[in-house]
């Protein structure tokens, strides 16, 4: 099991952390996904279900485009204190925060004898997993599911389509995968009602009339690489 450490040790200060948060936001977006946009909004805010405060800035961008169904998070000690543990070959998540440090002599225009000691801000990281990574949680930290229902005017809809592609919920993202047709739409109770997960489900239907099997739309299978 991989286990990353709580915090940066002094040995991985050669860690570009800026670099690391630049390729995660820019692999995102080479996938057609905008991180800071999101159609549903059930996994709600990051936030830490130890000390219940939300992640801010660029951390809460950082968790969230990860597309967990439930924005949770703990660190690794976090997870181990309340009697859970970390799945088999799971990662960490980067979680960066600003930390104050004296500042060496050299760095610094403090005149000999001055008892003033100036700091400066340094970039540290630690890693936090999603409770979906873990195992053994127990169930006052866990999410109460919403109930849903299939409504039978939008099922008639999707049934009466003709060569309907499979609809799949495997990945926490709503798209449709022209190459190999099919929609991947987010578990139903990831949505803040079953009306919004119909809506996004249309609108990645209307995408795949594009298939060759169907309408054959050049113009939507040459956008087909945005519409994740």
């Amino acid at each position: 099991m991989e286990t990353q450490t709580a915090t940066a040790k002094k040995s991985d200060t050669h860690i570009d952390v800026y670099q690391i948060i630049n390729g995660k936001i820019i692999e995102q977006l080479e996938k057609g996904t905008v991180p800071w946009r999101q159609p549903w909004a059930g996994a709600g805010l990051p936030v830490n279900i130890i000390s219940n405060r939300h992640y801010r800035g660029i951390n809460m961008m950082l968790l969230a485009m990860e597309r967990y169904e439930h924005n949770l998070f703990l660190s690794f000690k976090q997870v181990g204190d309340i009697g859970g543990r970390v799945k088999s070959k799971e990662k960490g998540h980067m979680v960066v925060y600003w930390n104050q440090v004296d500042a060496k002599a050299d760095e610094t225009e403090q005149q000999p004898g001055s008892a003033e000691q100036k700091k400066k801000s340094i970039l540290r990281y630690y890693y936090v997993f999603n409770i979906a990574q873990c195992e053994n949680i127990p169930d006052k930290y866990l999410p109460k599911e919403r109930e849903t229902k299939a409504l039978p005017s939008c099922e008639s809809i999707v049934s009466a389509m003709p060569h309907c592609p499979p609809i799949r919920h495997k990945e926490n993202s709503a798209f449709y995968n022209f190459k190999e047709d099919f929609v991947n739409m987010p578990k139903k109770r990831s949505f803040k009602s079953d009306e919004s997960y119909y809506s996004t489900l249309f609108h990645e239907l209307v995408h795949s009339t594009g298939h060759e099997s169907r309408l054959k739309r050049d113009t939507l299978m040459q956008m087909a690489e945005f519409w994740r």
